[in-house]
């Protein structure tokens, strides 16, 4: 006889509702922090910016999430 996969499903969802819950802290604190920052993939692609990093570049999130780093550069 197997046991029912029903408990194992709990820990599971757990899991994932505690990824949830830190991902969406961390996005939160990354908008609120005053320093301007931003997340570039390996491939050297803006992944993502908060708004003091919009502010210091002058351009807007849309225009600079999946530019090239060095297409931000001087």
């Amino acid at each position: 006889m197997t046991a029912p996969l029903v408990p194992a499903a709990r820990p599971a969802a757990r899991e994932r509702r505690a990824r949830r819950t830190a991902h969406a802290a961390a996005t939160g604190f990354f908008a609120q922090v005053g320093t301007p920052a931003l997340v570039i993939d390996a491939t050297g692609t803006v992944r993502d910016v908060n708004p003091a990093f919009e502010a210091l570049v002058g351009r807007a999130h849309g225009a600079l999430v999946g530019a090239a780093f060095t297409a931000l550069l001087p």
